[in-house]
């Protein structure tokens, strides 16, 4: 006796993998979305009416599943620099809300990496699984001038990157 399935439908617009148990009188499936827990079927958008994990369909029906975004912890890895706090909850196919604030000396923070591609307040979680976001940073420049304090004469004004030595020019300064 062939039986079918029709009119099976998920939320947002997402693909079901669907994987059916058959037996004489009833079906059961199990669906999964990357990201999301599979919260049942049910037989209105509204999800009011959960249908049980086998049922038996008396007439054609369409059930709709019931998904339940997974929450992930975020590591912030701070690159060299402090951090608090050192980790969050984050909900999948939701912002990462806010990003903690990073200190390092002699750098400026340019912002929050994951795999190369920058994470901003905003951009929404789509790593199913727990990760680390690396801090990235740019190393400061320093203007270094010389005061003749009294002499004479021109030295050129250096710049310099926060920890790299830098060879200072020789004095060309005159006291007289």
């Amino acid at each position: 006796d062939k039986q079918s399935v029709i009119n099976l439908s998920s939320t947002q617009g997402a693909t079901v993998e669907l994987f059916a148990n058959w037996t004489e009188t009833s079906v059961s499936y199990i669906p999964t979305r990357e990201g999301y827990t599979f919260d049942g079927w049910y037989k209105e958008t509204e999800f009011t009416n959960k249908v049980e994990d086998t049922f038996t369909p008396t007439e054609d029906i369409t059930l709709y599943a019931k998904w339940t975004a997974n929450t992930y912890t975020v590591t912030y890895n701070s690159n060299g620099g402090t951090t608090t706090p050192s980790s969050n909850e984050v909900t999948y196919d939701s912002s990462y809300g806010t990003l903690p604030i990073v200190d390092r000396v002699g750098y400026t923070f340019t912002g929050w990496y994951l795999n190369g591609i920058k994470i901003e307040d905003t951009t929404k979680v789509e790593t199913a699984s727990n990760h680390e976001l690396l801090a990235k940073w740019t190393a400061n420049t320093y203007t270094i001038e010389f005061n003749a304090n009294g002499g004479t004469g021109i030295m050129p004004t250096l710049i310099t990157m926060y920890d790299k030595n830098t060879v200072l020019t020789p004095n060309a300064f005159i006291k007289e």
